[in-house]
């Protein structure tokens, strides 16, 4: 049985931010979902749509951010800009096809490639799996070098290294003796390799 108290207490720890709520929830994705968003969306978002529609933007047209998770899945002054799971119904997906005259993006007859386009609907009907989890602007944005952080030393598998021989020699006997306050005081720990 909980007590009053501790429910309280839960409370507002939660509305401090202390505690994980539903509205902290990111989705987890699989490394192939980040890897086709990273690799084939944000680098078109970047490239074609964050000069009117991120953070950084001079001004904001649509009321669309691209630029964060949130801002997709909330869309724009229209409504939500896609629909997860089908493309058809997205907004996004329909500017870019450029099949309503009234509403095409990249404007000025900058239609994109049609395989760009095929990966844009490709993403949608996955879901639209977006790997950002906090707000960016048009200035922290990349395209993410997958393969090259996946060899940074980091992220390799932690072995033991071989440990060399050591020759205990006169060599050996003199370093130590020759450091300020080292002497060899036992024979047994460093000895001549002519011995």
């Amino acid at each position: 049985m909980k007590s009053p108290q501790l429910l309280l207490l839960a409370t507002v720890l939660g509305l401090a931010g202390f505690i994980p709520t539903a509205r902290a929830a990111v989705p987890i994705l699989t490394a192939a979902e980040s890897e086709f968003f990273e690799s084939k969306i944000r680098p078109v978002f970047v490239e074609n749509c964050y000069k009117c529609h991120s953070a950084g933007a001079e001004k904001i047209k649509g009321g669309l951010l691209l630029d964060t998770r949130e801002g997709v899945l909330k869309g724009g002054n229209t409504g939500p800009v896609i629909v997860p799971g089908n493309p058809d119904k997205s907004l996004l997906i329909t500017a870019v096809r450029y099949k309503d005259k009234d509403l095409q993006m990249p404007p000025s007859d900058k239609k994109l490639p049609d395989n760009v386009i095929a990966d844009l609907e490709q993403w949608v009907r996955m879901g639209a799996p977006d790997p950002r989890t906090e707000g960016a602007s048009a200035k922290a944005t990349y395209a993410a070098d997958i393969e090259k952080a996946k060899k940074h030393w980091a992220y390799k598998p932690v072995v033991k290294p071989s440990v060399p021989e050591i020759s205990r020699s006169v060599i050996s006997r003199s370093v130590i003796s020759n450091q300020p306050g080292g002497t060899v005081t036992t024979d047994s720990l460093i000895t001549d390799s002519t011995q």
